[in-house]
């Protein structure tokens, strides 16, 4: 069947780039190339979340490593 996509918190994420010695400016870039785009789509559906946070985004393992 289809491989199995495993899913990383995206607080577990920052930590790991924080603990490299912080953000440069191409890694923050990339983060919200990512992020930004979810917020639009969550926005534009109307959908509300009163508890937006990095503990509660996952992100794809195969977008963390790349």
């Amino acid at each position: 069947m289809g491989e199995k996509l495993e899913a990383k918190r995206f607080c577990q994420y920052l930590q790991e780039l924080a603990s490299r010695g912080g953000f440069n400016e191409a890694q923050i870039r990339a983060l919200l190339d990512d992020l930004l785009p979810l917020l639009q789509f969550v926005h534009q559906h109307h959908v509300i979340h009163r508890d937006i946070k990095p503990e509660n985004i996952k992100r794809l393992n195969s977008l963390i490593n790349s």
